[in-house]
This record gives structure tokens, C-alpha cells and sequence, in this order.
């Protein structure tokens, strides 16, 4: 609601909030003449009937059956939400104590205020930076490249999974949970690597363990070879992704981070869109395992631009290092 309110204040417009994900579009929403609920994400939109299940934590044993059940047979154009309460509490009262312990202080970084013409301006300025050469441009071009290359081939997987690999819904779902743990324990890795060899070498090497990934997940035949494919992915993305980032708060000014940010994956998003469509062509008209072989490929060539490209000057002895 602060956000929708501080919009609407400096620019007249009424965000209208809502919820989806990138596979399915938006499935919750305040459509347009709708009356708007401050904290509300509105109501289901065509084509969805959503169920939402709170507190999800607290389900006894036969809800917790009766949930499984469902998830093994799910019905069609069905949204369950399940809502823990109490690490939704927990994380509003760290968000909150962030919030009031971490303000800037009045004698800090003054930003400048929110409204059309500041926003033409930092528009223009990421712009001329993207466009300049450097290592914003590598930048935009190398994650341009990782966002075509992996949308080609990640909406296919489950299908790929069930099809081709002959793994159960509960087997599939399990491949998620090891990609997030081995997606969050080699962040700090990444961190390490980066600062004390540069950015370039975490972000290779990410590129570099996913394109093992591919190699292992198209040549996989059982749940334990899928599941070692599903570790070095989450790896990869967990040593590639924080790196990037930090190579873009170290090249990008402070006050443009938070456009450049929106600019770039709204920008990059749009130019992915026609990329799960043509993985699935692939698919139907030469080999199921083609658009994985592809993602694999444009992984691994990535690797090139990453490491000659993303090398930031010598700081010059004496001068203070500080973010621009």
C-alpha cells in the first residue's frame, strides 16, 4: 500500500495490484473499475478458481492428507495459495525493524524526488549507459542471452521430466526442493570468489556449472542422475546470480539502481517472450532434448564476453573505493 500511495502521489497513477507467476500470467487482480482494497491483490481473474489455505502451518494431520491428495490430483484451473502465518509474521516484524533501524539519515544521500521528469532522466541515463560499450552493455547483452537461452528450455522441463525422464509429481516436486538447497548454500562462494578475484570469475563459473547441468540432465535416466542435474543447477544460479549483481551496483550509480534494475528485467523480459514458444517448435518438429542442447550451447559461449568483458579498472593507489 506505501508504494501504491507514493505512486499516486507523485505521478496521478492508481496501481492496481495483482498476482501470477511467469508460467501462468496473472491469476489474481484488481481490474480496471474495479473498487480498490488497500492490501489487496483482488479477486480471481478468468479462468481460475483460487483456494486459499490459512494458516497453512498450523494443518492438522488429516488437512495435511487431505492437501497431499489433492496436489497428487489436482484439479484443472485450480490455484491453491497456502499461507504460513507465522513466518509471514516473522518476516513483516524483520521487515518493520529494518525499516525503522536502517532509515538513512537526514544528512545522507539526498534522492531525488519521485516524479515524471527525474524518471525521463535516470531513463536517459541508463539508457546512454547501456548503449556506451562497456560493461553495462556486456552486462545487458550476456543476460540478455541467459534469459532467451534459459526461457527456450525451462518450461519444458516438467515436461521433459514426465515424458521423457518417467519421474512421478511428488519426484518432480523433490527436484525443486534440491535446487533450492544447493541454490542456497553457494551464495556465500560467490561472495568469497568475488571478492577476491572480481566478479567475472563467480559468473563464469556459474555459466560453466550450469552448462555441466544441461550435459547431465539430457543424458539423465532416473530420479538420483536428475537430482544431481537439480544441485548443479540451483549451484550455478546461486554462484552466478549474487555476482551479477554486485557487478552492478559496483558499475551502476547508487541513485540509478532501483530504475536500472526495473528497466533491465523488464527489458530483458520483453525481448524473452518469443523464447518459450520457439523451444516448444523445437521440440515438436526436431528432438525434445534440442531446446536443452541449445540452452546448454548459449551457456557455455556466454562464458567468453563474461570473462574478457566483466574486468572493472585497477583502483588507483591512495583514492578511496566507494560506489558511485
Amino acid at each position: 500500500p506505501e508504494v501504491i500511495d507514493q505512486v499516486k502521489k507523485a505521478w496521478g497513477i492508481t496501481i492496481r495490484d495483482g498476482f501470477g507467476q511467469t508460467e501462468t500470467t496473472a491469476q489474481i487482480g484488481n481490474t480496471p473499475d474495479q473498487p480498490l482494497k488497500p492490501g489487496s491483490m483482488g479477486r480471481p481473474l478468468p479462468g481460475y478458481k483460487i483456494a486459499l489455505l490459512e494458516p497453512a502451518d498450523q494443518l492438522n494431520v488429516n488437512a495435511a492428507n487431505s492437501l497431499l491428495k489433492t496436489l497428487e490430483e489436482p484439479p484443472g484451473a485450480c490455484v491453491l495459495l497456502l499461507v504460513a502465518t507465522l513466518f509471514y509474521t516473522a518476516a513483516a516484524i524483520l521487515r518493520i525493524w529494518m525499516a525503522r533501524t536502517m532509515r538513512p539519515s537526514a544528512d545522507g544521500d539526498s534522492r531525488p524526488a519521485l516524479n515524471l521528469a527525474t524518471f525521463k532522466s535516470g531513463v536517459s541515463l541508463v539508457a546512454s549507459m547501456v548503449m556506451s560499450g562497456g560493461i553495462v552493455t556486456w552486462i545487458f547483452l550476456t543476460d540478455g542471452v541467459r534469459d532467451i537461452a534459459f526461457r527456450l528450455s525451462n518450461e519444458l522441463q516438467p515436461v521433459y521430466l514426465e515424458q521423457i525422464g518417467h519421474l512421478s509429481l511428488t519426484e518432480i516436486g523433490l527436484l525443486s526442493s534440491v535446487f533450492s538447497v544447493a541454490m542456497m548454500l553457494t551464495p556465500l562462494v560467490s561472495g568469497r570468489l568475488a571478492d577476491r578475484y572480481g566478479e567475472r570469475l563467480p559468473i563464469s563459473a556459474g555459466f560453466l556449472v550450469i552448462f555441466v547441468a544441461y550435459m547431465v540432465f539430457i543424458t539423465a535416466d532416473g530420479l538420483l542422475v536428475f537430482s544431481l542435474a537439480w544441485a548443479l543447477f540451483g549451484a550455478g544460479v546461486g554462484v552466478l546470480s549474487p555476482a551479477y549483481q554486485s557487478l552492478v551496483s559496483k558499475v551502476v550509480p547508487r541513485k540509478s539502481l532501483g530504475l536500472f534494475n526495473g528497466l533491465f528485467q523488464s527489458s530483458l523480459g520483453f525481448v524473452s517472450l518469443p523464447a518459450p514458444w520457439i523451444g516448444a517448435l523445437l521440440w515438436a518438429r526436431f528432438d525434445p532434448r534440442l531446446p536443452f542442447l541449445l540452452t546448454a550451447f548459449l551457456a557455455v559461449i556466454t562464458v567468453v564476453p563474461t570473462w574478457f568483458k566483466f574486468r572493472l579498472p585497477a583502483p588507483i593507489p591512495g583514492q578511496e573505493t566507494e560506489q558511485p
